[in-house]
């Protein structure tokens, strides 16, 4: 059997398989919030109330992977690790309490294994797809060749990324920063601010994208892979509870997103539209995640986006698949 865990700035998550050929069958999955970057902004530290709260979930993980004959298994820790200045240090404590051995990864690996782990979802109808993660520390994007590749044995592809950008802009940083707002006003003007902020930080990205990718092409979609996107999917399929199955390699027109967004904007009540399908202790994590969506939105108007629920994790677990195949060598290129 084969394991990801991916400690990331708000979720804690594991995920088990058992390999089926070049695919698997998930066996255990877990998902804890941990918020593991609140405060860190601030203080620039991983305070020991979020460590004891994080250990605890690791602990579970621990427990739960002794469950099972694990051969492979990969754990990572990402942007509140990688800002934190005692990142390295909790994760030292990590191994000594719970016996789990995590990597912190840089931003380009953590794109990649998100785009890894959305493979499946890429319209190879489009030339390109900008995929996009709204993490809890940081947005990552990623300008995918959809033309070009690297093929493996098995019949695996792991598509080009030309161009990749990670922008300071995560759910858990941005909510600690409109906690710190106490009037309507301000808020609404810290909105608006993000959304600017963030939009300039698209700009930049696809001012990169433009110097990098040389070859011609036509055509590109949007791919999002975070809370905020799988969130307004499962508003507009009009879901009453979250179903991962219906809203994975759904679409979302960007018209109907952004409609959405500025109704739950003008909402009083938002965090008890969103309780239902982010649990309480996330749902104020859905406005700033929308103010960062809208701006990728505004600066790619009526562009196809496909939701993706899936992230870091399954991007490890489909690394450790194909690499099951010939050592993971890559076969020929495309």
């Amino acid at each position: 059997m084969y394991a990801a865990l991916d400690l990331g700035t708000n979720n804690c998550r594991l995920l088990a398989v058992e390999p089926e050929g070049k695919s698997y069958k998930v066996a255990d999955t877990y998902s804890r919030s941990v918020r593991l970057g609140e405060g860190l902004w601030v203080s620039g530290f991983i305070s020991e109330e979020v460590q004891a709260r994080t250990l605890v979930t690791l602990k579970e993980c621990a427990n739960r992977l002794k469950s099972y004959p694990i051969v492979k298994f990969r754990a990572v820790a990402t942007e509140a690790c990688r800002a934190a200045a005692n990142g390295a240090e909790f994760i030292a404590r990590i191994e000594r309490e719970t016996g789990l051995k995590l990597k912190i990864i840089s931003q380009q690996e953590e794109i990649r294994l998100a785009t890894a782990a959305c493979i499946p979802l890429l319209d190879k109808g489009y030339d390109r797809a900008a995929v996009f993660d709204i993490g809890g520390g940081s947005t990552e994007i990623a300008w995918v060749n959809l033309r070009s590749g690297v093929y493996r044995k098995g019949g695996f592809w792991d598509p080009e990324i030309i161009s990749w950008h990670s922008a300071p802009y995560g759910v858990v940083k941005l909510s600690d920063e409109f906690k710190a707002v106490s009037d309507e006003a301000g808020r609404q003007k810290l909105y608006d601010d993000i959304v600017e902020k963030a939009y300039e930080a698209v700009r930049e990205f696809y001012q990169k994208v433009k110097v990098e990718d040389t070859q011609p092409w036509k055509s590109f979609h949007l791919l999002g892979a975070s809370g905020t996107v799988t969130t307004l999917a499962a508003l507009t399929l009009g879901l009453k509870r979250y179903n991962r199955f219906a809203v994975d390699g759904s679409w979302l027109a960007g018209e109907t997103a952004e409609l959405l967004i500025e109704n739950i904007r003008k909402s009083g009540n938002y965090r008890v539209l969103a309780e239902g399908f982010t649990g309480l202790e996330r749902s104020d994590l859905l406005l700033p995640g929308c103010a960062v969506l809208q701006a990728v939105l505004k600066f790619f108007p009526k562009i196809r986006l496909r939701v993706a629920d899936r992230g870091v994790r399954e991007g490890i677990i489909a690394d450790l698949v194909k690499n099951s195949f010939n050592g993971g060598k890559p076969a020929k290129k495309k």
